[in-house]
C-alpha cells in the first residue's frame, strides 16, 4: 500500500474513531449541547414564562389602579370575570338560536295554514265545475 494512502486512511479512521468516542462517553446529551428541549419542556417552559408575564401585568394594572383609588385585580377574578363573559356569550347564543327556531316554527305555520286554505279552495273550486 502506498504510505500516502495508509496515512490518510489512518487519519480518517483516527478522527472516526475519536468523534464516536466523544459521542459515546461525553456527559450530557447532543439534544442539551445545542440546546434543544423535548415538547413537554417546551410547553413548561412557556406556561412559566406565561404565568411570569400575568403577574407583572397585574401588578402593572394594580399600580395604575391604586393610584386611582380602584380595587386591584387578582388572577381569580380575572377568571370569574371571564368565565361570567363566557356563559353570558353562551346564553345569548342559546337565546339566538331559540328565536331563530321559533321564527322558523311560525314560517312553517303559516305556510302550512297558506297551503290548507289553497287546497280548500281548489276542492271548492272544483266542486263547483262538477256540478
Amino acid at each position: 500500500m502506498d504510505p500516502f494512502a495508509a496515512i490518510m486512511l489512518g487519519i480518517v479512521v483516527f478522527v472516526s474513531v475519536a468523534l464516536i468516542a466523544l459521542g459515546l462517553w461525553y456527559p450530557g446529551s447532543g439534544a442539551a449541547q445545542v440546546g434543544w428541549r423535548t415538547p413537554k419542556e417546551h410547553a413548561e417552559r412557556e406556561a412559566a414564562l406565561d404565568e411570569e408575564d400575568l403577574e407583572q401585568l397585574l401588578e402593572a394594572a394594580n399600580e395604575r389602579r391604586r393610584a386611582r383609588g380602584e380595587r386591584e385585580l387578582t388572577v381569580d377574578g380575572l377568571v370569574a370575570e371571564q368565565r361570567d363573559a363566557a356563559l353570558a356569550a353562551i346564553d345569548a347564543r342559546r337565546a339566538a338560536k331559540a328565536r331563530e327556531r321559533e321564527a322558523q316554527a311560525g314560517e312553517t305555520a303559516r305556510a302550512r295554514e297558506r297551503g290548507a286554505g289553497e287546497t280548500a279552495r281548489e276542492r271548492g273550486a272544483s266542486d263547483d265545475a262538477a256540478g
